[in-house]
């Protein structure tokens, strides 16, 4: 018999009963992470964003965290710069965006300065505020632009953030798991999946951050693929490349995938031959962006 396919499409509440934080909660915790603004009325940048889009007309329930991390990537796009080899010259060329637009709040919004006094060759360090040594600053191996660089650390400090609330409720290894796998809501789920997986293929996708439904499906014997080769534990030290082929084309096993991301994903900033194409990994545990070099996409 050809199984039918039960496909399900979990938001940020699914997991409340786990211990998921709200939006509103993640929002504010953004809000109050991150470097200051220059100035007397110092703020922080993500704060900066906040109130600016307000100030435009965007309303408190149309701004939350995962509107101002896209608007900080495209802040490390705007920066970025490119080195055409088939243009002829040696100097950088600016990115298309910022050949048409003019940024009104540099003055307030890149407080920082280069360990290498503006130059910006390579291998120079962030001081952040300006002036200030910043401890965990990265070395600029990429040919990173001083703001752009600026913003890449901005952005994986946000990140480390957000690991680490999720990691709270949701770290999972072998030797520690946070998950509650035998209380109601997670036995009530197990049951909910069982009475239809006799008759169904399970397709779970998840915007949430975390494994939580791949682990109580694998205590009643339901393995699922998650784009990578692996059961609900993997190695401490092993670190696993997605497979894509089968991410493409297997439409026929259950699956559960994190749409936005999970806190067991380290982003590696080089290839295997070394080379600026980042390039996503699963790890054993959850991953702090901030403990890497940023990747430059």
């Amino acid at each position: 018999m050809t199984k039918q396919k039960a496909v399900f499409l979990f938001g940020a509440g699914a997991t409340f009963p786990w211990g998921s934080p709200s939006t509103k909660e993640l929002t504010d915790l953004i809000l109050d992470s991150g470097f200051y603004t220059r100035g007397k009325e110092k703020k922080r940048i993500t704060k900066f964003i906040y109130e600016t889009l307000l100030d435009c007309g965007y309303t408190s329930d149309q701004v939350n965290f995962e509107t101002i991390i896209n608007i900080i990537e495209e802040l490390i796009t705007y920066y970025g710069s490119f080195n055409y080899l088939d243009s002829g010259r040696t100097e950088k060329l600016p990115s298309l965006i910022s050949c048409f637009t003019i940024p009104h709040f540099e003055a307030e919004l890149l407080n920082f300065s280069t360990s290498d006094k503006g130059k910006a060759e390579h291998g120079y360090k962030l001081e952040i505020p300006e002036g200030d040594p910043y401890e965990d600053t990265h070395y600029s191996l990429q040919s990173e632009t001083p703001a752009q660089f600026f913003y890449q650390h901005l952005l994986i400090i946000l990140l480390s953030a957000i690991s680490d609330r999720i990691s709270k409720y949701a770290w999972h290894t072998s030797g520690h798991s946070s998950i509650k796998t035998d209380d109601e809501c997670s036995v009530l789920f197990t049951e909910w999946m069982q009475s239809l997986y006799s008759k169904n293929v399970l397709r779970l996708y998840t915007l949430n951050y975390e494994k939580i439904f791949k682990v109580l499906l694998s205590r009643i014997g339901i393995e699922v693929f998650d784009g990578f080769n692996c059961s609900e534990y993997i190695d401490l030290n092993e670190r696993l490349r997605a497979n894509v082929p089968r991410i493409l084309s297997d439409d026929i096993s259950n699956i559960h995938y994190n749409l936005h991301g999970s806190i067991d994903w380290r982003v590696l900033d080089l290839d295997r031959r070394q080379l600026p194409n980042a390039e996503l990994i699963l790890t054993a545990y959850p991953h702090l962006p901030m403990n890497d070099t940023p990747a430059t996409f």
